[in-house]
């Protein structure tokens, strides 16, 4: 079977999908990754050895670390239908069309902010899978998105969809306890929840590089993530400033951007690198700390480790306050919190057992879920069925 996995955002719309789409090779399918143009979604797809087609305009790379911005729920959920439900499901449609015309998939396996996709597997006759990446939902919403999918919807001679009934497609993949979803963002009927498993680490991997425990001392991750991390303003240093003194062992990642030397010399018990492989981490951990991205925040939970979220946008505002909600952890106001706020949230959540109950509980849900296997034997039950109808 040819099966077509796309994306349309950075790697962290990628990492959701790397267990499915690393189940379907082992089943011994044939894979192609289109993507947009952007060097940190390349490396990522080509670090797992999969062929990597760049589809759209790349994004802008910053040099370095830029101001943060004031981003609310509301304009959060308006840049999603402004950016992702407008110019980039438009500019892949016809690349996508073309690969395939050229590479003649059985199925399209999207991320949930790939509408171009969806729309590219209507046209071209074929079945339609998709991964939700929003964890908590609230981005993908017929209320933000009908109007805009309609009009490229048109464009390509193909009928309203105004409840988006057509947008998921045939099958829906979560790899998340569906508890974490959003009662107010449920989960689409006809949704299989997967367990979420985080990546092992690539090969040629230093495993001892930081070290992952201190005896006597907690060990708490900070990371921004893949592309928050350099729009982030002084966040970076006031965690530094807040967590550096505390009889904690850190680790914090900035990612492949930014230079770890910018931070200045640390105390002995601060680790300061580009990048740790999660799984290396989240077993030792426990707390983590980050911007809330979907990614930390399951392969956190997928860990039973508790969190500190300090939210920069995307939908990393919905997971904090569901995270709030579910007692797994505390949100921090990005903008506004000095070093004494932020480490006043790690000290009560340290303190208080309570939230790593709730962290385990999760564990133990995700831990009866079906991996990923399962996700691909519906798959080609799916496109067994198109081949006889």
């Amino acid at each position: 079977m040819r099966i077509l996995f796309t994306f349309a955002g950075g790697p962290g719309h990628f990492l959701p999908m790397l267990p499915i789409v690393r189940a379907a090779r082992r089943r011994g399918h044939h894979l192609v990754v289109a993507h947009r143009d952007d060097p940190l979604v390349i490396d990522a797809v080509q670090a797992e050895g999969f062929t990597s087609v760049p589809i759209d305009a790349a994004r802008v790379l910053y040099p370095g670390i830029v101001p943060i911005l004031e981003v609310t729920r509301d304009v959060a959920e308006s840049y999603a239908r402004d950016s992702f439900g407008g110019p980039i499901a438009r500019e892949r449609v016809p690349g996508l069309l073309e690969l395939i015309r050229s590479w003649k998939p059985d199925l399209v396996v999207r991320d949930e902010m790939d509408y171009g996709s969806a729309i590219a597997a209507e046209v071209a006759g074929l079945p339609l899978s998709t991964v939700l990446v929003i964890a908590a939902g609230g981005l993908v919403r017929a209320d933000l998105l009908a109007g805009p999918l309609n009009v490229l919807r048109a464009e390509y001679g193909l009928a309203p969809d105004p409840d988006l009934s057509r947008l998921h497609g045939d099958l829906v993949f979560s790899l998340s306890p569906p508890r974490y979803r959003d009662p107010a963002n449920p989960l689409p009927g006809k949704t299989l929840s997967l367990r979420a498993s985080t990546p092992p680490p690539p090969a040629g991997t230093d495993l001892n590089d930081p070290p992952t425990r201190s005896a006597g001392r907690p060990t708490v991750y900070f990371t921004l993530g893949t592309e928050f991390n350099t729009q982030s303003g002084d966040l970076f240093p006031r965690v530094l400033s807040a967590l550096q003194n505390l009889d904690i062992h850190l680790i914090v990642t900035v990612g492949r951007q930014l230079d770890p030397d910018r931070f200045g010399p640390q105390p002995p018990n601060v680790h300061i690198r580009q990048y740790v492989p999660q799984s290396l981490l989240l077993p030792s951990c426990d707390l983590v700390v980050s911007h809330g991205g979907s990614g930390s925040v399951i392969g956190a939970l997928e860990h039973g480790v508790p969190l500190v979220l300090l939210p920069l946008g995307a939908d990393q505002i919905h997971n904090a306050h569901r995270c709030e909600d579910l007692g797994v952890g505390l949100s921090v106001d990005a903008i506004r919190a000095d070093p004494a706020q932020i480490r006043s949230a790690v000290e009560s959540v340290l303190a208080e057992p309570g939230y790593r109950e709730a962290a385990q509980q999760f564990r133990a849900e995700n831990e009866l879920l079906p991996d990923a296997d399962e996700a691909v034997r519906a798959m080609e039950d799916l496109v067994q069925t198109y081949r006889n109808s």
